[in-house]
């Protein structure tokens, strides 16, 4: 009779032991498949932040639906065109995910109308023009321009077209309404400023003139004749319509309305690898922002929280005997 009690209580252990033991494995993957959710809900997050941000939306302290999820978004403003996200998907039980991300603006390299682009600081061009120092060419009607260095700033008129053959430029050119006027308006095509290219042209940004500028005509047009010559530009080029038909390179950011048309043989440096900084000297408040890219941070726990896990007490196991006078053994947490 002693040997069947015995079986019984050491079945009834196993058996306890055994429903712990599912209850726990259970338990891990009811974590696993929860923190899996929440790593998706936070990815989706992020993609929407990200669109979010693009369209230059408020996203302090808003939150969204991904899945079956809640993810909650915070958003700050730090300095040299970045922001922080934080993105948390996390529920009651403390099981979920978390991401932080900073984000780096730059302006857009395209815009609807003429105002969308860069332009020279209106204080930066006063000065400019008031500098008796730096030579000024005015361009009025049809003019050329052959096997000739220019230095100084080039100043293209409404209605006038500058042609270009074997012409290097130390300095910029820009048009008439980028230099004086607050707005450019509506593209007009029949009053368009305009340089075409027939040979081999050089413009070279000068600190003096407009550094990091090469050409800066938001409301004109710059156009070559297919495969005749070679275009070099050190500095950031702007104009409304850009159909570059010969080989060259430009060492700067381009920004312009209509799509860029350059040959296939044009090279642009580093172009799409990272985001390039703009002149200094160029405006560009009005200027769509764009997301430049979006880069995890990993969380690093602090010393303190560090301090708070290791010194974490965990409760002891008890043996608690179960009603009914049986001898069968339960962990019990305190």
């Amino acid at each position: 009779m002693l040997c069947v009690v015995l079986v019984i209580a050491a079945l009834s252990v196993v058996g306890t032991t055994y429903i712990q033991h599912v209850e726990t494995v259970r338990r891990d993957r009811e974590v696993a498949v929860n923190a899996m959710g929440g790593r998706k809900a936070v990815e989706s997050g992020a993609e929407i932040a990200k669109q979010s941000l693009q369209l230059q939306r408020d996203m302090a302290d808003t939150e969204i639906t991904a899945g079956t999820d809640t993810v909650a978004i915070q958003a700050q403003d730090l300095a040299d065109g970045r922001s922080r996200v934080l993105l948390q998907a996390v529920q009651r039980d403390g099981i979920g995910a978390t991401l932080l991300a900073e984000t780096q603006w730059v302006p857009s390299g395209q815009g609807s109308v003429p105002d969308d682009l860069p332009r020279v600081d209106a204080t930066v061009m006063a000065d400019l023009l008031a500098d008796v120092n730096v030579t000024k060419h005015w361009v009025s009607g049809q003019t050329t321009w052959s096997d000739t260095t220019v230095e100084g700033l080039v100043i293209v008129q409404n209605s006038s077209a500058l042609v270009l053959d074997d012409v290097v430029i130390k300095g910029a050119i820009v048009s008439e309404d980028s230099t004086f006027a607050s707005s450019l308006g509506d593209y007009d095509m029949s009053t368009t400023p305009t340089v075409l290219i027939s040979g081999d042209v050089r413009i070279d940004s000068d600190a003096s003139v407009l550094e990091g500028v090469g050409l800066c005509m938001p409301d004109g047009t710059v156009m070559s004749y297919a495969d005749q010559g070679r275009v070099q530009v050190d500095g950031d080029v702007i104009a409304h319509t850009l159909r570059v038909l010969c080989p060259g390179t430009i060492l700067g950011n381009v920004a312009s309305v209509e799509d860029v048309d350059f040959h296939d043989d044009f090279e642009r440096p580093g172009h799409g690898r990272v985001p390039q900084a703009w002149s200094d000297i160029l405006d560009t408040d009005a200027v769509h922002q764009d997301v430049g890219f979006m880069a995890f941070v990993p969380r690093r726990p602090t010393m303190g929280a560090l301090e708070t896990i290791t010194q974490a007490e965990l409760p002891e196991p008890t043996v608690k005997k179960v009603d009914g006078g049986s001898s069968a053994s339960q962990l019990e947490e305190k």
